[in-house]
């Protein structure tokens, strides 16, 4: 196959532009779903848990839907699986934009989940993978932070749109969106992989096949991975932290408690977004470098619980400093665990493995607040925060153990 020529820009550069104007339209049902609360739950006449279901119908179609949208990912080309997905996500905010009930939000809940379980879970660390041979996990990072970017400027654009046409009118933006940006996106951009384009990945070594590289690459089975120890361990570890940072449902409330204002509050949720996205580029980039201290600075959120805990009630600056902290736990979920199973398990079917560890992290998730919420009105926020805490470090000591197992593993890998 042919290699890109010197001084010309390889094609892995625009599929990850690509991937990052696909978190645009990706960024709406979870990062910017809660402007929407208010003003739809006071026009329908719904109660805010109602129209919170259909949050819950998206986080459980997208666990229920991951292996399925995996098989039509490989089998189909990309260009078709991502286009379909941008139309249907467009079309759903646009019914949204007409409902007169909350049974067209549960509908669309489950169209909008089919589509984002690619979008969120696979289509980052699967492109990247088959792209980058070299600073995989940097480019991870990048992707994965483009969505918080998003989120942040669509979270103001959709408040300003709510607040002079309403939302239908933001849904119908959000559908725009989608079509416009997202369409062609996928149509100009995204490729499988460099090998259906006549490439290699970046960074292609022809004297380095241990890493998964070369043609056709080396790993496990998905059927012989789940059958192993380590697939638990690898699988538990972004979960765990998954879980544990969904904690953040109700910071708000705990920093109102500790003496911030609605305003304070507000940039200590924001600074927690902020080290979301600086975290994702900083656990990718220091994982293609050393796996082990990307594991650790992973369990950045231990040192933030201990500060929210113990010291932001009594010197309130430190809160700022425990959000920062927090957030880099809060990236690290969707970026360290796939170069965790790439390591373990290597790129034979990495996209199967990842999809059925994701696919737990998704099932957790779909419970989360709720259990969150059931936590902190029984035990109060100390006590959560100290929970969250302890599942934090079982992630970490989980990603160091899936260190080790990867060097018997990979004795075992075959193309």
């Amino acid at each position: 196959m042919s290699q890109v020529k010197t001084g010309k820009l390889h094609r892995a550069y625009l599929v990850a532009a690509g991937v990052i104007l696909l978190m645009f339209p990706m960024c709406f049902i979870l990062n910017a779903a809660s402007i929407f609360y208010t003003p739809v739950t006071t026009e329908l006449g719904i109660s805010r848990t109602m129209f919170g279901i259909h949050i819950s119908i998206t986080e459980a179609t997208m666990a229920l839907m991951l292996p399925t949208i995996n098989k039509l990912f490989k089998k189909y080309d990309t260009r078709i699986t991502v286009t379909a997905c941008m139309i249907l996500e467009g079309l759903a905010y646009f019914l949204n934009s007409r409902a007169t009930g909350i049974v067209m939000f549960y509908i669309d809940a489950f169209i909008l989940g089919c589509c984002e379980s690619l979008l969120i879970y696979l289509i980052i660390p699967v492109l990247m993978n088959n792209w980058f041979a070299k600073n995989t996990g940097l480019w991870i990072g990048i992707c994965g932070a483009a969505q918080g970017v998003a989120g942040m400027l669509f979270n103001s654009v959709g408040a300003a749109v709510i607040a002079s046409t309403g939302w239908r009118s933001c849904y119908l933006l959000w559908a725009a969106v989608c079509i416009v940006i997202g369409v062609p996106a996928s149509l100009i951009f995204i490729r499988y992989s460099p090998e259906s384009v006549g490439l290699k990945p970046v960074g292609y070594d022809p004297q380095n096949t241990s890493a998964g590289t070369e043609e056709k690459p080396k790993g496990i089975a998905m059927k012989d991975a789940v059958k192993m120890g380590a697939f638990w361990t690898v699988a538990l570890c972004p979960l765990l932290m998954a879980f544990g940072c969904n904690v953040n449902m109700v910071f708000n409330d705990y920093y109102l408690g500790i003496g911030l204002t609605t305003v304070l509050a507000g940039t200590a949720a924001s600074t927690v977004m902020l080290g979301n996205m600086i975290g994702k580029m900083i656990i990718g980039g220091i994982a293609d470098r050393s796996l082990k201290l990307a594991t650790i600075c992973s369990g950045a959120g231990i040192l933030a619980m201990l500060l929210f805990i113990m010291v932001a009630p009594h010197t309130i600056w430190v809160t700022w400093v425990a959000a920062a902290l927090f957030g880099i736990t809060y990236g690290a979920c969707n970026t360290l665990g796939p170069i965790l199973v790439k390591n373990v398990f290597g790129l034979k079917e990495f996209s199967a493995i990842w999809s059925q560890a994701s696919r737990l992290q998704a099932i957790s998730v779909t419970f989360a607040t709720t259990l969150w919420a059931l936590i902190v009105d029984n035990v109060g926020y100390s006590n959560a925060l100290w929970i969250s805490f302890g599942l934090f470090i079982i992630a970490v000591v989980l990603g160091l153990k899936s260190l080790s197992d990867a060097k018997k593993i990979q004795a075992m890998w075959t193309e």
